[in-house]
């Protein structure tokens, strides 16, 4: 899988008294993909690596191609740009899922949240932050 190479433990957290673990791993996955919104959006990073030119190939690093999933879970290939809008797209798609981070306290959380679900979400925005690392070492 293009995930292999990376391996991300999800270590013990402290976590307030009256906020359990599925609350503390969504609240952190949801500060996560905020920031990582915030920096690439705000400061309007996209414009600038699209104006660069970068396609599939060029970006972090160098020939690396990125690939994600359609709506038939075809693989598509695609540049860093729309890799990571296409993740950050999908993480905010995700937290807004009732099915998988409730706002009903009465509703349980997934029983397999957080090795299916916050795992595979984290592994993903760290590429995001990668790729945006490596752009600002570049760019500066």
């Amino acid at each position: 899988s293009f995930y292999e190479p990376f391996s991300l433990e999800i270590v013990e957290m402290d976590y307030a008294d009256d906020e359990d673990k599925p609350e503390a791993l969504a609240s952190l996955l949801c500060d996560i993909v905020n920031d990582a919104s915030v920096n690439f959006f705000a400061y309007d990073i996209e414009t600038e690596m699209r104006s660069k030119g970068f396609g599939p190939g060029e970006g972090f690093p160098e020939g690396m191609i990125y690939y994600a999933w359609d709506l038939r879970n075809a693989k598509v290939e695609m540049s860093a740009v729309d890799y990571i809008r296409f993740i950050l797209d999908w993480a905010f798609d995700m937290l807004d899922d009732e099915q998988i981070f409730p706002l009903d306290v009465e509703r349980e959380f997934p029983l397999n949240l957080e090795r299916e679900i916050i795992k595979p979400a984290f592994e993903r925005i760290l590429h995001v932050y990668v790729i945006l690392f490596h752009y600002h070492t570049e760019n500066p």
